[in-house]
């Protein structure tokens, strides 16, 4: 078994987000809703309308349950070894991903602006040259230059640690 240089598992625990997805759609219902109530379009002794919003009304409950789950679920992985670095990012990258050190040109840890750089959190392409990006929460990163000429980014809370097992792996041979 290859020894592990470090691990770190990142989880969408920000409660803000739980509190954002459920007054988002229930504004949603309001305004899809609004003018139908406001007109006087739905009649409640009609069986159609009544079953219309029910449909409509449990078809939205089962986004938000399902949006909610998600975020509950998504998590990044990352692993070091002395071969490479694995990420993973369930349940958008089941497989994990696999990046040999000899793909590796260079890497630093720096501070990122994740809504300039790459339009927020998630698994992200960045805008003109920032490359791909994997992150959960924070503005703390491991950057990788690619031989390709490729730029990575892997979001961490454990720079130290990150830094020191990446120096391990890259002097290692």
């Amino acid at each position: 078994m290859t020894k592990i240089l470090f691990k770190e598992e990142q989880k969408f625990s920000t409660p803000w987000i739980f509190l954002v997805i459920f007054p988002t759609l229930a504004l949603l219902v309001y305004l899809l809703k609004y003018n139908e109530w406001k007109g006087g379009a739905i009649d409640v002794s009609e069986k159609d309308d009544i079953l219309g919003l029910i449909i409509f009304g449990v078809a939205l409950f089962i986004m938000m349950v399902g949006l909610t789950i998600l975020f509950y679920k998504m998590k990044l992985i990352t692993r070091i070894k002395p071969d490479g670095i694995y990420f993973r990012y369930p349940p958008i990258i089941n497989k994990e991903k696999f990046i040999s050190k000899t793909e590796i040109s260079s890497f630093e840890i720096r501070k990122y602006h994740p809504s300039r750089e790459y339009s927020g959190h998630g698994v992200k392409r960045g805008k003109r040259k920032s490359g791909r990006a994997y992150t959960v929460s924070g503005r703390i990163g491991l950057q990788l230059y690619m031989t390709s000429g490729q730029k990575i980014l892997i979001g961490t809370h454990r720079k130290e640690a990150i830094k020191s097992a990446m120096a391990k792996m890259m002097s290692n041979d």
